[in-house]
């Protein structure tokens, strides 16, 4: 593993920090002279030099390595600009943000800090951490963009601390909008289900966007024909009370007729300005797609997931792949009323 043996000397140390705070069992030194200088590795539990390292470090370990000494050499030599092409999205938590904090989060002549960085991610968590979380740690000399490509065309949106919100607050923003009461009502039901409430308003909400004349009780055992019981009528009212209170002109056999009516969904779904709720209303649709890749995709934006606890408000960063509402938009379009 050959290096500028100046840069790695000055460095060592702070290196070696890295490796230990992130977890990694490994740390490094020159060994040898002049020419013939080489950065040796070592494991901590052992005494003698590591040969082959590609033999003993996993891909995550050679990419934390690689981010490390690229970063050495940045500072050596200086650049007007430096490239960072998703260099932490492999790496789980805690790793990504040590990387984070040894890239910029120290003495400006021992990082990148005060240099002109344009780090390119797939992964939010590094956005939230520099521009709300951590942005005191970073100086506030981050900023950050969202590019989504769609017809051939690619926009640049600026994401401001206040973007990055919890999927309950994206959710309660969409009751209090203009949007149309369908889409309210499947944010609505995201808010039970990040909260974990299956009570008498998740039921309903449950029952009429499954298009259900007959409104059921999940929270009831099945009968013996494997059927759940219907819905008392005392917790049907009480759970209709529960909707309106958030959403005034709520009417369960109004809503019942329009979820159950193909053209208005089909409007409904092409006048949706972004593919997170044309997800959804494809899901109202009952339809399917061939493409068992574009069917996992569609069923994990349907979902209440992990991601979701904190995240960019999908309907204003299009997170979804223009193919898969591409692949959504033929289905659709065979679709009789």
């Amino acid at each position: 593993m050959l290096i500028d043996k100046r840069v790695v000397e000055k460095h060592q140390k702070d290196i070696n920090n890295f490796l230990g705070y992130a977890g990694y069992s490994y740390k490094v030194e020159i060994a040898g002279e002049g020419e013939q200088a080489q950065l040796k590795l070592l494991h901590i539990d052992h005494t003698q030099h590591l040969s082959g390292g590609n033999q003993h470090l996993s891909f995550g370990e050679k990419n934390a390595f690689a981010i490390v000494l690229f970063m050495y050499e940045c500072l050596s030599k200086n650049p007007n600009l430096v490239i960072l092409d998703d260099p932490i999205s492999s790496f789980d938590k805690n790793k990504k943000y040590a990387i984070l904090e040894m890239l910029f989060h120290r003495d400006s002549d021992s990082c990148l800090k005060n240099k002109t960085v344009l780090m390119l991610t797939h992964d939010v968590e590094p956005i939230i951490d520099t521009i709300k979380s951590l942005s005191h740690k970073f100086n506030n000399q981050t900023s950050a963009s969202f590019l989504r490509l769609a017809g051939s065309q690619i926009s640049e949106y600026n994401i401001e601390k206040n973007d990055i919100q919890t999927f309950s607050q994206i959710c309660k923003s969409a009751l209090g909008s203009d949007k149309d009461d369908i889409i309210k009502l499947i944010y609505m039901r995201r808010v039970f289900e990040i909260v974990d409430d299956k009570g008498d308003a998740y039921q309903v909400l449950s029952n009429v966007l499954h298009q259900r004349e007959r409104a059921i009780d999940t929270r009831e055992p099945k009968d013996t024909d494997g059927n759940y019981p219907g819905m008392d009528e005392a917790k049907l009212s009480e759970g209709c009370r529960g909707i309106k209170r958030q959403l005034e002109n709520f009417s369960y056999p109004d809503i019942l007729k329009r979820v159950s009516d193909i053209n208005a969904l089909k409007l409904l779904y092409c006048a949706s300005t972004n593919g997170y709720e044309k997800l959804q209303i494809f899901r109202l649709l009952g339809q399917d797609v061939e493409n068992s890749v574009i069917k996992k995709f569609i069923n994990e934006a349907y979902h209440i997931e992990n991601e979701f606890i904190c995240q960019l408000d999908p309907a204003k960063f299009d997170t979804i792949p223009e193919y898969v509402i591409a692949e959504c938009d033929k289905t659709i379009e065979g679709v009789v009323g």
